[in-house]
């Protein structure tokens, strides 16, 4: 499955571009979970490659609306195909969902300025460069100031995924497989980022201010996505190079 996800200020978008596995569609319901938890509210899931619909398929999509529900999140799907929309209308689905004909509809359906700004990098050639350039530079300038090696990447996925709640040099190496020695400078980094807030004795809390977890979470979506995903590794292992 060809799957692209990218966050355009309060707006997620999820594209769905091929025909999904079942695995897909789990691992997407777990990763829309996580961003939920996240704090991100509005989400566009563009069903444009979905060419059929399963009792798998319908469940998954089901699981990601109650789970948008349960957080407080709305979610639009747009650019169904006819068969999609035939298959939710017999089923009495289709008024469970809320529904676009069009990704400019989604749009508008969950307005706001970040929002319009989606329709337009993905309406205008011009604007999609435009949008990979804020992209590349969004990582040159956060790899520079925060991500040191692949050590410091590993624990800002830790963090952000909330699979550590507290941070401690033991927390993070039995997480990471590292020796205690080797996270003290990375803990410490993050202390310096305004990331980790000390909490007790080499002790901390995830807590970093609304822009910087803003950042981090750009920059994750970045490093999951295969266009960017190598380009981002030659990055961070010149710097561990430099660095040695």
């Amino acid at each position: 499955m060809q799957l692209n996800i990218s966050h355009h200020g309060d707006v997620t978008v999820i594209d769905i571009e091929s025909q999904p596995r079942s695995e897909d569609l789990d691992t997407l319901v777990k990763r829309i979970t996580n961003f939920c938890r996240g704090g991100h509210r509005k989400y566009i899931l563009n069903l444009r490659g979905l060419e059929r619909l399963s009792s798998t398929d319908i469940a998954a999509l089901v699981n990601i609306n109650d789970t948008c529900k349960e957080h407080g999140a709305k979610l639009v799907l747009c650019q169904l195909q006819p068969k999609i929309n035939y298959v939710l209308e017999i089923t009495n689905l289709r008024s469970f969902f809320e529904v676009a004909d069009s990704f400019s509809a989604a749009v508008s359906l969950l307005g706001g300025a970040a929002a319009a700004q989606v329709a337009v990098d993905r309406a205008s050639p011009v604007a999609a460069r435009e949008a990979e350039r804020r992209a590349a530079q969004l990582a040159d300038k956060f790899i520079a100031g925060a991500v040191k090696s692949r050590l410091h990447l590993r624990a800002f996925q830790l963090l952000e995924s909330k699979r550590l709640e507290i941070i401690s040099p033991k927390s993070l190496a039995q997480a990471t497989g590292e020796d205690e020695t080797k996270l003290l400078p990375v803990i410490e980094d993050l202390r310096s980022l305004g990331v980790l807030r000390e909490v007790g004795a080499r002790a901390y809390n995830y807590s970093p201010s609304a822009e910087r977890a803003k950042e981090i979470r750009q920059f994750l979506d970045l490093w999951n996505s295969p266009r960017y995903h190598s380009t981002i590794l030659a990055q961070i292992l010149k710097r561990e190079g430099a660095a040695g």
